[in-house]
């Protein structure tokens, strides 16, 4: 979750909005296990729009509107990664039509407990998870979710709930921290996507044609360092 939050943070800084957040559009990096963010094709910007209402007033509605599209996405992924049962269609529809309904998402865990299968005998792993830290994930998701898009909460608020930074590991990050973990999460994103292991297979190969093609190239270069 911090990795999409990060991911989907990054993408609003910039003035872009992903609009297509599901589950299948995140998957996690083979190199270093970090949750990514994919198809960024339908990528809209928060100001490319119609310029009978390109006043400021209507940009940053715009905007604003947006953001909460994406936060409320978020909070469908968050909802099927930790209540593995909303994978399943019929359940999924009735999670999402108690919300499209206008109910209140606090009231999420009563309406969802009698649905969820109760058959381990430990009980219910996502439905612990949410538990703990006094229902800190049921808030979280409550404020993913809030029917209102104002009420929805922010990507770097999330990442400072509880539910993600529990209170023996919470601090209160400065903006230089805050913009390093989403600079290097930037690098490490363009770096998967530049010299992945087939893309470093190619450079090699390009790298290796073009010293036949310069055979002076390397004596060269010896006798610099030389």
């Amino acid at each position: 979750m911090r990795d999409l939050l990060i991911g989907v943070n990054y993408l609003h800084s910039h003035g872009l909005a992903h609009t297509e957040l599901r589950l299948e559009n995140v998957h996690v990096s083979p190199i270093d296990k970090h949750v990514k963010v994919g198809i960024l094709g339908n990528a809209a910007d928060f100001h490319d729009s119609d310029p009978s209402s390109s006043t400021e007033a209507s940009n940053d509605e715009r905007r604003k509107m947006m953001i909460a599209f994406d936060m409320r996405c978020v909070g469908f992924i968050m909802a099927k990664m930790v209540l593995r049962e909303l994978m399943n269609s019929s359940t999924f529809f009735k999670f999402k039509s108690f919300l499209t309904k206008g109910n209140d998402p606090s009231c999420l865990r009563e309406f969802l407990v009698p649905i969820l299968s109760q058959n381990s005998p430990s009980g219910n792993i996502g439905l612990q998870m949410l538990d703990r830290h006094w229902g800190a994930g049921w808030n979280l998701l409550a404020l993913l979710l809030a029917t209102k898009p104002d009420k929805r909460i922010s990507c770097l608020d999330a990442l400072r709930h509880p539910f993600l930074c529990g209170p023996k590991w919470r601090i209160n990050p400065s903006v230089n921290i805050i913009r390093w973990g989403l600079g290097s999460t930037a690098v490490r994103m363009a770096e998967d996507y530049i010299y992945g292991r087939h893309q470093r297979r190619r450079l090699a190969y390009f790298v290796e044609l073009m010293e036949v093609l310069n055979p002076n190239l390397r004596t060269e270069v010896t006798s610099y360092c030389a």
